[in-house]
């Protein structure tokens, strides 16, 4: 994989429209990995980390040199800390050689709470590690079996968030520009 994705990078000039996708970066196999299944061999893989470590080295300075995009799919594991979190694998050269790192998780929606049956999912992009977009931020995106992805996903709790909108009464919100003005009214349910 390091000879291959290196050779390719030095092929592309700066301006050419190219796009790199590692799925995934956990199920790559080392040399030793395939050579010990060939062999028989139950070995551990003790070279496994550092390969890992020398490919983000090796393909993420030209790729920043040359504009490239490259995104990276790869598991995650939770810690074995008091607080236990979500910790992406690999070691520390895909996390510190990575612009952005995302923590997608998944919950079911149903319908009304008394289904039993599931309607879709709503994932939650977690932003680990970001150059771009204040890190620690969720952002929320419905997808139902009906209807696909929600284009207005978390536009309301934004909307909250940044005050734009209001809680009026236990089941009603109004827009603030909206509040002390007599001749507007624009409640929304």
């Amino acid at each position: 994989l390091k000879e291959d994705f290196i050779n390719t990078i030095e092929m592309i000039e700066k301006d050419d429209n190219v796009f790199f996708l590692i799925d995934s970066v956990g199920n790559v196999a080392s040399a030793k990995e395939i050579d010990d299944a060939r062999t028989g061999s139950d070995k551990a893989d003790m070279t496994r980390a550092k390969q890992l470590k020398s490919l983000m080295r090796i393909i993420f300075m030209p790729l920043d040199i040359r504009n490239l995009p490259c995104v990276c799919i790869n598991h995650t594991y939770a810690s074995q800390e008091m607080y236990s979190k979500q910790v992406v694998s690999g070691g520390t050269g895909i996390y510190y050689n990575s612009n952005t790192i995302f923590v997608i998780s998944r919950a079911q929606e149903k319908e009304r709470q008394s289904d039993k049956e599931i309607s879709g999912y709503k994932f939650t992009i977690n932003i680990e590690k970001s150059r771009f977009v204040r890190e620690k931020s969720k952002f929320p995106i419905h997808v139902s079996f009906s209807d696909g992805i929600n284009k207005y996903s978390g536009l309301f709790d934004l909307a909250k968030d940044m005050g734009y909108i209001e809680k009026a009464t236990a089941q009603t919100y109004v827009r603030t520009c909206l509040v002390g003005n007599p001749n507007l009214t624009d409640d929304v349910e």
